[in-house]
């Protein structure tokens, strides 16, 4: 899967690894929505709010969801280097490649 920052860096994170801190193989939206990582296509990362950051979550089927998730979460996953952890304040988008 590929991770991009905001700043732009684009980090390759193994799929089978990759895990959010709150919910951890799952997107949990604010609204109470969980939609399972094997369910999507993309992540983009909007606006960030004080306490949650706006997402869009583009599902396998094409489907587009927008909502909310907690802005003090972590992605976290191993590269071909190492372990991995990004905030997700700090990202932009992720593209869940297979």
């Amino acid at each position: 899967m590929l991770v991009t920052a905001k700043d732009g860096t684009e980090t390759r994170v193994s799929l089978n690894s990759f895990r959010d801190s709150y919910s951890a193989e799952a997107f949990q939206l604010k609204n109470g929505q969980s939609i399972p990582f094997d369910k999507i296509r993309s992540v983009d990362f909007l606006e960030t709010h004080d306490y949650e950051q706006d997402v869009r979550v583009t599902l396998m089927d094409g489907r587009a969801l927008e909502g909310a998730i907690m802005s003090g979460e972590q992605m976290t996953g191993d590269t071909d280097v190492g372990p991995f952890s990004i905030s997700v304040k700090s990202l932009k988008r992720i593209l869940f490649e297979r």
